[in-house]
């Protein structure tokens, strides 16, 4: 059958094909230029969704190559502190190894106890290293001083008795050791010198004051020298006194438990009428480094703003249970009104149902919980990770919770970790006491033979008031604790292994994931160079043919 061709028919079949020709034309020129196969989703939508799922895969690459790259850095510079560490511990034991013999006087000794204070606040410094404005051995107190100088308590030169010895166990060296190792005997300022403190009397100390044998108060004579035995003054801990009281320090009893009594011992005068000091109980205060970091010991820390006691309470108890990942922020709203609204202070003596919010996120956003006062001591609330404990039993001048009082429940954690692949995390920060020691929360926070900073507390001590002996001490000891360091060191060499593994998995991973992403997205020029040839010759051929065509008329037919 014929077809009827018009004119506007041949015009607008030549339209669509030049316009056809020239869309696929223009499409391989798109490809030329970007060197993309896929520019967009309409172009292959299998390969576009393979082209976004391996560049999600590539950026999560990139980010775990990031904290690679952060992670090295920490334990770099933390290899390198304790590298520097162990390096001066050697100096250190060359100098007890000096000290330690019988051919050094007082006069030299006194030279080396400058030098020992010197090497004590390099210990301290490297205990402080930064890195990139963050503390390497402050656990999450990234911005606050790892360790702050303070002072501790050495009973070394009390008695010849040591752990092990029969006489020990009863042995008053051991009261004051295991005081000291509780934390029931605090020592509060600093002093830029070891002080000893000697008692004149016999007697008693306990929580309350000094006593006799048989419990009845008794003041205490003692006798202090802070220029290493040079001069001493004279002081006296009264009747129901329970601190001792020196220029630069403060020794405080009064945590001592009920029943717990450390025994004194009257120092014995010589036969020219001074008194010695190498009997009775004498004690010292050295040198030492206060931890301020987080450790991984519970419970959580609580702290409190708009004090909990609208009307002057004291006295009230606030505690935390749980295992909490992160912090939590409590606020107390206010009493439910019979109105449904929420407002006014929160009596825990009574029956009160109260409005209050927790926050995960440091307060950026709140979720709203409702408790029950019922008068029942401790209140018990409900927050993420595990229970808020409010006990008012010895609140004074009333126990009201003010609207708007929050509680901040910051668990003891110090591992910062970051993930070198998915799921695996390496921990680059550290706890300073697992390394220098010193003391946390009032007592020694490590044991004698490995914490550095008391040892060297001991070492300055012994060389300023001329003691041969207790120089040998503390050799033996630093002997320990280089070892102990020396551990350490061989733990971060073991992550950083762990983060050289892990850049070259991600590295691997990375140039796999590139290979992909070029093989679904990029074009091969070659192929594109022929393609492109033949559309151009196509996309002629239609507009001359296009052409020709439209030239004729009836006029060429006769």
């Amino acid at each position: 059958m014929a077809i009827r061709i018009t004119q506007q028919y041949m015009y607008g079949s030549m339209v669509s094909g030049m316009q056809s020709s020239l869309g696929k034309l223009m499409e391989t020129m798109e490809q030329g230029s970007t060197q993309k196969k896929v520019n967009r989703p309409s172009d292959d939508p299998a390969a576009a969704y393979r082209i976004l799922t391996t560049r999600d895969s590539i950026e999560e690459t990139e980010r775990y190559l990031s904290n690679v790259n952060e992670a090295k850095g920490w334990l770099e510079l933390t290899d390198s502190t304790l590298g520097q560490l162990t390096t001066l511990m050697s100096q250190i034991k060359s100098l007890m190894e000096q000290s330690s013999t019988s051919s050094y006087t007082e006069a030299e000794r006194a030279i080396m106890a400058d030098q020992a204070w010197q090497m004590f606040g390099q210990i301290l410094n490297l205990s402080n290293t930064e890195f990139n404005g963050n503390k390497l051995f402050a656990g999450h107190k990234y911005n606050e001083s790892a360790f702050e100088k303070g002072l501790a308590i050495s009973v070394s030169m009390m008695d010849d008795y040591k752990p092990g010895d029969a006489e020990y166990e009863t042995s008053s060296k051991k009261q004051w050791t295991d005081a000291i190792a509780e934390g029931h005997i605090t020592v509060t300022g600093s002093s830029d010198s070891s002080i000893a403190i000697q008692f004149l009397d016999d007697g008693r100390i306990t929580s309350t004051g000094p006593c006799d044998e048989n419990g009845a108060d008794k003041p205490l004579t003692y006798r202090w020298s802070s220029d290493g035995g040079k001069t001493w003054q004279e002081g006296t801990l009264g009747a129901n006194e329970t601190k001792i009281v020196v220029p630069g320090a403060e020794v405080d009893f009064s945590k001592l438990g009920n029943g717990e009594t450390l025994d004194i011992t009257a120092a014995e005068k010589t036969s020219d009428g001074e008194f010695s000091t190498e009997d009775g109980t004498v004690f010292f205060l050295k040198p030492t480094a206060i931890y301020q970091g987080d450790t991984n010991n519970p419970p959580p820390q609580i702290s409190i703003s708009n004090a909990p006691g609208s009307q002057g309470s004291t006295g009230l108890e606030v505690s935390a249970e749980g295992t909490f990942g992160s912090n939590v922020l409590v606020r107390f709203d206010g009493v439910k009104q019979p109105d449904g609204s929420i407002g006014g202070n929160i009596s825990l003596d009574g029956n009160d149902t109260f409005a209050y919010s927790y926050s995960t996120d440091n307060g950026a956003t709140w979720i709203t919980a409702y408790g029950q006062a019922t008068g029942q001591q401790p209140l018990r609330l409900t927050i993420p990770g595990g229970f808020l404990d409010i006990d008012a039993t010895n609140a004074q001048n009333g126990n009201t919770l003010e609207a708007g009082s929050q509680i901040l429940v910051h668990p003891r954690r110090a591992d910062l970790g970051y993930e070198v692949m998915k799921g695996t995390y390496i921990d680059v920060n550290n706890v300073g006491t697992d390394i220098f020691g010193g003391y946390y929360n009032d007592k020694p926070a490590l044991t004698d033979d490995t914490n550095l900073f008391n040892i060297m507390g001991d070492f300055i001590a012994a060389l300023e008031f001329n003691n041969q002996e207790g120089c040998q001490e503390s050799l033996a000891k630093l002997e320990s604790a280089l070892k102990h360091v020396t551990r350490q060191e061989s733990r971060i060499g073991a992550l950083e292994n762990r983060t050289s593994l892990a850049y070259d998995i991600n590295t691997a991973t990375m140039l796999s994931q590139e290979e992909v992403l070029s093989t679904t997205e990029d074009i091969d020029l070659t192929e594109l160079l022929v393609k492109q040839t033949q559309q151009m010759t196509t996309y002629q051929t239609v507009l001359m043919s296009s052409s020709s065509i439209m030239n004729m008329g009836l006029i060429n037919y006769l």
